[in-house]
């Protein structure tokens, strides 16, 4: 089966740990374009974080960022739809969050979303100070809970990720709990807090719909925990081999982002 749409996801796929696109993802873009298939990079990042590395002449066609909270056509800038947590269920989080003793930062809703206010409780975690410093521009400390404003998102970076993903997931069901590896340190685990309604699943979903195509003919490459639901929603998935351990064996294997591993998943199922 060809697919109609491609869906990449960047940070770890194909964005290297090295800071760089490989040569032959970026022929393998352009090619899939010539073959009239949609093109989609799902990422993590802001539009101002994607924007400071990748190319304005980057051959994709449509952008989900902050892990679909907003979708962005490429060629024209427009963006499409968006996504935000109401300003009572920013209020409610919090609330939990202060009493559950967890560091978090606060995004404003976009396209303003790499802004963001901070609150820490005593000792600040090193990748906390770490995304502190590299947007100190944009981050400001909250000085009075709870927060009443519109957000696109709520990240937390906790000592023990995994412990307080799976406890937060519990607790906040009625929100998408997303586990992220941090782009900084790539080992810290964020957790991500977004409406129910946001994921790059969804964000794929509905460029489906928006674009006519049947979800039955998309192919995923993704790498971490972020990407799961996207994977698992696919019709065709692969996994970087430089994806957690924890991940592998249930989607098709592709080489690191090193190794042009995009286009060898692309080259299996196309070619």
């Amino acid at each position: 089966m060809i697919p109609d749409m491609v869906i990449s996801d960047f940070d770890g796929t194909l964005f290297s740990p090295q800071h760089s696109i490989h040569p032959d993802d970026i022929k393998t873009m352009h090619w899939l374009g010539k073959r009239k298939i949609v093109r989609i990079i799902a990422t993590g990042r802001s539009m101002y974080s994607l924007q400071k590395v990748l190319p304005p002449d980057f051959p994709v066609d449509y952008i989900a960022f902050s892990s679909g909270a907003g979708i962005l056509d490429w060629k024209t800038r427009k963006l499409l739809t968006k996504r935000q947590l109401r300003a009572a269920e920013v209020k409610e989080l919090t609330a939990f969050l202060f009493e559950q003793q967890c560091d978090f930062m606060v995004h404003e809703p976009i396209p303003l979303n790499h802004r963001f206010n901070y609150f820490i409780h005593n000792n600040m975690h090193a990748d906390f100070e770490r995304r502190i410093k590299l947007y100190a521009p944009y981050a400001k400390r909250i000085e009075e809970l709870p927060l009443t404003v519109p957000a696109t998102q709520i990240i937390v970076i906790h000592t023990d990720g995994p412990a307080a993903h799976q406890k937060l997931s519990k607790a906040l069901a009625g929100y998408n709990i997303i586990r992220t590896t941090s782009p900084l340190d790539g080992k810290t685990i964020w957790i991500e807090i977004f409406p129910r309604d946001v994921s790059k699943a969804e964000a794929a979903n509905w460029l489906c719909s928006y674009l006519c195509i049947s979800s039955d003919a998309v192919m995923a490459v993704g790498n971490d925990y972020n990407d799961r639901q996207l994977l698992d929603w696919a019709a065709i998935s692969y996994l970087m081999r430089t994806a957690p351990d924890q991940l592998k064996g249930k989607y098709r294997s592709t080489l690191s982002p090193a190794e042009a591993g995009f286009s060898k998943a692309v080259a299996e199922v196309i070619i």
